[in-house]
């Protein structure tokens, strides 16, 4: 009977004992699951972060490379306009105006807009501004639109 009581005493430490690391293990498992997720938030937030710095040197060089970019943008800020943009100002730096009336001169949908001289403008981008609307298509604010969709802030220039 003895013999029976200690087992049975035995066995009942043991169990209990077996479920108090079963436990710990548990709560081991899960603090190195929530370490993990937090590990590889870390690392996508990380991978975003260099997509946008490679990004802003690609478009950066190809502004330079390319200046031509420069018709895409101000094309497509014209049709966000859509038929209103007649008698429209189109704004951009003076390097980019140089190369807008040498090339673009002409177009159909240029026809009736006026170009005038912004230095405030970085190169590759402009601002079309009509009496009922305006649209800013500077790199800056086509970057800040960009970046806002990843959930970040960050301006053109931030580093």
């Amino acid at each position: 009977m003895i013999r029976k009581l200690a087992e049975d005493e035995g066995y009942r430490c043991g169990l209990e004992t077996a479920h108090a690391e079963g436990a710990r293990l548990r709560a081991l498992a899960d603090a190195l699951q929530a370490a993990l997720a937090g590990f590889e938030q870390h690392v996508a937030d990380q991978l975003v972060d260099l997509a946008l710095d490679v990004a802003q040197q690609v478009v950066r060089t190809a502004i330079k490379v390319k200046p031509e970019l420069l018709r895409a943008a101000v094309s497509d800020a014209l049709k966000s306009l859509g038929e209103v943009h007649a008698g429209a100002t189109l704004y951009m730096n003076a390097a980019d105006l140089a190369l807008w009336r040498a090339h673009a001169a002409g177009e159909a949908a240029t026809t009736n807009v006026r170009t005038v001289e912004d230095p405030a403008i970085a190169p590759g981008g402009c601002r079309i501004v009509t009496e009922r609307a305006e649209v800013n298509a500077t790199l800056e604010s086509r970057w800040r639109r960009t970046v806002e969709v990843l959930g970040r802030d960050r301006g053109w220039l931030d580093d």
